[in-house]
C-alpha cells in the first residue's frame, strides 16, 4: 500500500500506464562503503509482483553497474536489495519531547530475501539482527538510550 500521498495520485489516475511503488528503506553505511535497498513485508502479506519486478529490475542495474566497473570515492560498494520478512512487535510507547508518542518495537527474528542472487538468509538471533540493521558487527553501546528501558536489561549480553 502506498502511503505516500503523490504516490497515491499516480496509482489511482494512471495505474494501467505504469508502475509506482515505494521503499520501506535505503541503507547506507558510508564508513563501509554499503547501500541496502529493502522492501519490508509480514509473512502474512502476498506477493506483490509489480514491487518484485521494480526490485528486481534495481537490483539487475545496480549489480550490471558493479560487474562494470561502477566505484564511488571509496571503492567498489556492497550493494544489496532485499525483501525482509518479519513480524515486529510493539513493547511499548514513550512521550517524546513534543509531546507525541513514540512507538517502541522489537524484532526477534527475520528473513531477507535477496533480488541480485536469490539467496534467502535467517536472522534469529540478537546478535545477527542488531548487525544486520547496523550493518557492521562490532555492535558494543549502539543503542538509543532514549528508549533502552523498553528493551532487555541483557543488551550487552546480544553481542
Amino acid at each position: 500500500m502506498n502511503t505516500c500521498n503523490v504516490n497515491k495520485f499516480i496509482h489511482t489516475r494512471y495505474a494501467r500506464i505504469m508502475t509506482v511503488t515505494d521503499l520501506d528503506m535505503v541503507m547506507h553505511k558510508k564508513s563501509k562503503n554499503h547501500i541496502r535497498i529493502v522492501e519490508c513485508k509480514y509473512p502474512t502479506e502476498g506477493e506483490n509482483q509489480s514491487q518484485d519486478d521494480v526490485l528486481k529490475e534495481l537490483a539487475n542495474m545496480l549489480d550490471f553497474a558493479i560487474k562494470n566497473g561502477y566505484r564511488n570515492n571509496k571503492g567498489v560498494p556492497k550493494v544489496e536489495v532485499l525483501k525482509l520478512i518479519c513480524t515486529p512487535k510493539k513493547i511499548g510507547e514513550q512521550s517524546k519531547s513534543n509531546n507525541e508518542i513514540q512507538e517502541v518495537y522489537d524484532i526477534n527474528s527475520f528473513v531477507t530475501k535477496s533480488f541480485i542472487d536469490g539467496s534467502e538468509k535467517i536472522y534469529k538471533t540478537k546478535k545477527e539482527i542488531d548487525e544486520f540493521f547496523l550493518m557492521e558487527s562490532n555492535v558494543n553501546k549502539k543503542y538509543n538510550p532514549t528508549y533502552e528501558s523498553h528493551y532487555p536489561k541483557q543488551l550487552e549480553l546480544w553481542i
